[in-house]
């Protein structure tokens, strides 16, 4: 509870005592303090309406707040992620290149060691 709502209530426990003291006293005097002490919860009854609502209002933004943070660590971690897969296919792009280059240099190599690895492939089956 809060402190606003805590002191209020303090109040109405305050003026319903005074009141009840007046009860015996003077039935106009008695009935002017009945209303202002009426005027007084319904008051008390508004601003917590208020503050319930201004409450609820402050949790619905607090949990947007939340979940555009979750939204942006996850933008985060995709944009991560895809920063990493690309440099791992720029990785293996450099080493098909590389693989590409030599063979177009050096032809007769490449085409030696492909025709080792199919009489080798005839031998074992």
């Amino acid at each position: 509870m809060s402190a606003t709502r805590l002191d209020y209530l303090c109040k109405v426990d305050k003026e319903l005592k005074e009141a009840e003291r007046l009860e015996n006293v003077n039935p106009v005097q008695y009935k002017h303090e009945l209303r202002r002490l009426l005027s007084s919860v319904e008051r008390y009854r508004k601003s917590m309406d208020r503050t319930d609502q201004e409450l609820d209002g402050a949790r619905k933004r607090a949990m947007y707040q939340a979940v555009m943070l979750k939204a942006s660590a996850l933008s985060v971690n995709i944009q991560n992620t895809l920063s990493d897969l690309q440099e791992k296919s720029d990785n293996s792009a450099d080493i098909v290149n590389w693989f590409l280059n030599f063979a177009r240099g050096h032809v007769y190599i490449v085409a030696a060691i492909i025709m080792f690895l199919i009489i080798c492939l005839l031998i074992l089956s």
